[in-house]
């Protein structure tokens, strides 16, 4: 299990172990909660996973910047979609798209697209 933010989830839940959130978890875009009432933070997990995927598929020294570099690409009404695409437009910018085709097994993997 690897856990997300465990110094922060301590006091605010009772999940063991503490944390904001997993990171492992198998979520994909069919968990994405809908309703009114979702909760962010819930469906913050099916990104988080899908990022973690990455790093844990590439490695940290090639993932962490393909991700950085995505976010210069992101607005405030990103989309699970659009955040794909930004972080294969990174990978284009840094790598000449070397991981493209990796990158497009897990979002496809995990239900966020469409990413060509």
């Amino acid at each position: 299990m690897t856990a997300f933010a465990s110094w922060d989830g301590i006091l605010d839940n009772d999940l063991q172990p503490p944390r904001v959130r997993m990171l492992d978890e198998p979520l994909s875009y069919e968990s994405f909660d809908h309703s009114d009432g979702a909760d962010e933070h819930d469906n913050g997990q099916i990104w988080s996973a899908t990022l973690w995927e990455i790093r844990t598929a590439l490695g940290r020294t090639v993932a962490d910047p393909i991700i950085i570099e995505s976010h210069f690409q992101l607005d405030g009404f990103t989309t699970f979609a659009r955040g794909a695409r930004a972080i294969i437009n990174a990978d284009h910018n840094l790598n000449r798209g070397a991981h493209v085709a990796r990158l497009q097994m897990i979002f496809n993997r995990r239900g966020i697209g469409p990413v060509e």
